[in-house]
């Protein structure tokens, strides 16, 4: 949760915010889990207000991609999942 307050994605967020990174851009990331690990509704907020900026969200492992124009029922569990796995790791370590 801390990088999307200060970190490397704060800056990305801001940069979107100001128009410097357009939409219609990627943001490529390992795996959901290291967008956020943060409480899922939190994780799942952040990961739907990238894709409402009109940003196309892409993860390496396992190779997916999201945005505003294919997140579907399917993708979005999917997502959902991923992002509440990655929580409940941050919580065991």
């Amino acid at each position: 949760g801390m990088n999307a307050v200060s970190g490397a994605l704060k800056g990305f967020l801001d940069a979107c915010e100001s128009g410097r990174v357009r939409p219609g851009s990627y943001l490529i990331v390992e795996n959901l889990d290291r967008l956020s690990r943060d409480e899922t509704l939190e994780a799942v907020v952040l990961f739907l207000s990238i894709l409402r900026k009109n940003i196309t969200l892409v993860t390496m492992t396992p190779e997916q991609e999201f945005s505003k124009d294919n997140l579907d029922l399917a993708r979005l569990v999917l997502a959902v999942a991923e992002l509440a796995r990655g929580h409940g790791e941050s919580l065991i370590k």
